[in-house]
């Protein structure tokens, strides 16, 4: 007697997920959703509430995260390009260069942190074009 061979679905179970932002994630699923591991994504722009959009699956239709909001995006890309800047400048000292290096391995920055950024800037940035 022969094995039955598994149908094959465009999203295999337990490999890791590719996010719209490019972050893999798992996520719970419901038992209509066990097979699909959410490679094809859609973003859908929510008119009223916090949440800028919604993501979900093209495949089975679940649930997969919130869209940031392209302001947030940019504000994310702008203190990438300016902890690079940072990085590579010559007069940080042993501290600020490690926590340049830090921050850059982030997504996120607290209050405190872009304080400190704002600062370094101010400081190193505005002398210093490399």
């Amino acid at each position: 007697m022969e094995a039955a061979q598994k149908a094959v679905r465009p999203c295999a179970i337990g490999a890791p997920q590719q996010r719209f932002d490019g972050a893999k994630h798992k996520s719970a699923r419901s038992p209509l959703q066990a097979g699909c591991e959410h490679c094809n994504t859609i973003t859908q722009r929510l008119k009223a509430g916090i949440h800028y959009g919604k993501v979900t699956c093209l495949h089975c239709g679940g649930f997969v995260g919130w869209a940031p909001k392209p302001a947030t995006l940019e504000r994310r890309k702008l203190l990438g390009f300016t902890l690079v800047r940072l990085g590579i400048h010559p007069g940080l000292s042993e501290w600020e260069r490690r926590f340049v290096r830090d921050l850059a391995q982030r997504k996120k920055i607290s209050p405190k942190q872009q304080q400190i950024v704002d600062r370094l800037c101010a400081d190193h940035l505005e002398r210093f074009t490399p």
